[in-house]
């Protein structure tokens, strides 16, 4: 039933990006059939996994790995347990417990490969915001790698969605993407379907052999994926009319902004945070840095630093100077400053979830304690009272 389940969704799936995209795939009969596989496709836009498992469906049938921050929308959250999807945690925000969620979901990679199972995952971790893949010093294809020894590595290199609503490049910042797939739905019925100008994408897929990686480490695996991923050059976007009859049939794509903090803010730093700053970071490299640790624009990947690192570097900086962030973690040294100098704005609180104001299951003159001790009255209230509240925050939500 599972199965049957999944099979429909893929239809329903491509039925809707063959309105909308005119797929060229090169490369799919020679991985067909294939067990104990690591599918690595680049990621430029937030659509392409959809293309991509589309079109690979039939022939691999991979288990994806998933941004959970992305299915926490009433109308996306069902797709991850459709799938058998392994959920990606969000390492875009700091978060103590970042690195045990990560390491737990590439330790499910790893086990279901031993089990013959097949996996589709980003190696980047992120849509390419401009018009090349950078992996930077993100760890999971590395690590993965080292733990499977007998585990086919499969490339996937998607070219044609540069320019797409669902790019950075349509309005240089991250789309809603949920409101952009409302709106793909809603500009696909208004083309009757089968009369809406079509996107020409183009998926290349190659099988690699273990023997021709130059190694496993990160250093020297990344950049070999970066450079098959970029073999093309750099990607422009296109624009593609979204009515046959009606709307634009030009678009200017604004230019991507070089850094999220502007000369002022940064001006008002002090030269004794920086230096902080910088020795905080020089604990955490220990000497692999390849960029400026004084170089506000030095992009913290560019220090070895992947996502993982970066959470814990902002967290580090918060505890020592005692300033929260937006909850975003710093991308470049400029954005350390300004955190650790306190200018950078706080995100809004959240209100709370509507079950927070839900009435308890027994009425407070019913209340009383089942237990002898505060843990086992508390287990034991859990237990007779499943539905009822006990917590609640801005990250895990009830």
């Amino acid at each position: 039933m599972a199965t049957l389940l999944k099979d429909a969704l893929v239809l329903v799936l491509r039925f809707f990006l063959w309105c909308r995209y005119r797929v060229d795939v090169r490369g799919l009969d020679a991985v067909k059939g294939l067990e104990r596989t690591l599918i690595l496709p680049n990621h430029p836009a937030y659509v392409d996994p959809a293309v991509v498992i589309g079109t690979i469906w039939s022939a691999l049938r991979p288990r994806p790995m998933l941004y959970a921050g992305m299915f926490e929308n009433p109308l996306l959250f069902w797709i991850p347990k459709v799938v058998n999807a392994v959920k990606v945690p969000d390492l875009g925000r700091q978060s103590s417990d970042a690195r045990a969620q990560a390491e737990q979901t590439i330790e499910a990679v790893i086990d279901g490969v031993e089990r013959g199972e097949n996996f589709i995952l980003w190696p980047a971790g992120h849509v390419q915001p401009k018009d090349r893949e950078i992996l930077g010093s993100t760890r999971s294809v590395s690590e993965i790698l080292s733990h499977v020894s007998d585990v086919n590595i499969v490339l996937v290199r998607t070219l044609g969605l540069r320019g797409s609503m669902f790019t950075y490049s349509r309005t240089a910042s991250r789309p809603n993407v949920p409101l952009r797939l409302l709106e793909g739905v809603a500009m696909i019925i208004a083309n009757l379907f089968f009369f809406m100008p079509r996107r020409r994408v183009e998926i290349t897929i190659e099988r690699v052999s273990r023997e021709s990686l130059p190694g496993l480490a990160r250093e020297e695996l990344n950049p070999f994926l970066e450079a098959w991923y970029n073999e093309r050059g750099l990607e422009q976007a296109v624009f593609v009319p979204y009515h046959f009859a009606f709307g634009p049939r030009t678009y200017e794509f604004p230019p991507m902004p070089e850094s999220s903090v502007s000369e002022r803010v940064l001006g008002e730093v002090q030269e004794e945070t920086k230096s902080t700053v910088a020795r905080l970071l020089d604990q955490k490299i220990s000497g692999r840095a390849s960029g400026s640790t004084n170089d506000p624009a030095t992009i913290l990947d560019s220090l070895g630093l992947d996502s993982l690192d970066r959470a814990e570097i902002s967290l580090a900086v918060e505890e020592h100077f005692g300033f929260r962030g937006t909850g975003e973690v710093p991308e470049t040294i400029g954005d350390l400053w300004v955190l650790a100098e306190g200018l950078s704005e706080s995100a809004p609180t959240k209100p709370p979830p509507e079950k927070w104001f839900e009435g308890e299951s027994v009425p407070d003159e019913l209340a009383s304690l089942l237990g002898q001790t505060i843990p086992e009255a508390f287990v034991r209230r859990a237990v007779a009272c499943p539905k009822d509240v006990v917590a609640a925050d801005d990250l895990s939500g009830v």
